[in-house]
């Protein structure tokens, strides 16, 4: 997982800043989906797409749908 500037931890990887959080954190779908498996019952992974997209576009069982509506 990419952490905030200030911490030990270098990623091996470059995110672009409009894909981090105000924090400058980002989670890849992998490591997201590691985390889960991990502790499914503290990790939640949320489906934020439009109504369009959540229809046609196959998504995790696990996944906990907030539609976007566009």
């Amino acid at each position: 997982m990419m952490t905030n500037e200030g911490s030990n931890s270098q990623p091996s990887y470059q995110v672009s800043k409009g894909k981090q959080t105000i924090l400058g954190l980002y989670v890849t779908a992998q490591e997201a989906y590691d985390m889960w498996k991990t502790e499914p019952k503290r990790v939640n992974i949320l489906d934020v797409r439009t109504s369009v997209e959540y229809v046609f576009v196959c998504r995790p069982e696990m996944a906990r749908n907030i539609l976007l509506f566009s």
